[in-house]
């Protein structure tokens, strides 16, 4: 099976959205997911040539992996 990349769920870029830090559209998918788990960021921009190019979301990214995800709130206090 092909590994997928970033380009396979690439989704328009929001405005406001940090460019740092970012991916690349060739970037593998699994590699993003570890950015975004290790930063604990839901979504992460995609840049080309210095430029936003679009975002990918970690749910995104989990589906594509075949993979669940589930977002848990943090307790106050933890």
């Amino acid at each position: 099976m092909k590994e997928s990349r970033v380009r396979d769920i690439l989704l328009p870029y929001p405005r406001g959205l940090a460019t740092a830090p970012s991916v690349s559209l060739d970037d593998k998918v699994i590699d993003a997911v570890a950015l975004m788990a290790e930063r604990g960021l839901t979504e992460v921009a995609v840049v080309l040539n210095g430029h936003a190019v679009g975002c990918i979301r970690i749910d995104d990214a989990f589906e594509r992996l075949g993979l669940c995800f589930r977002q848990t709130q943090q307790r106050p206090g933890r």
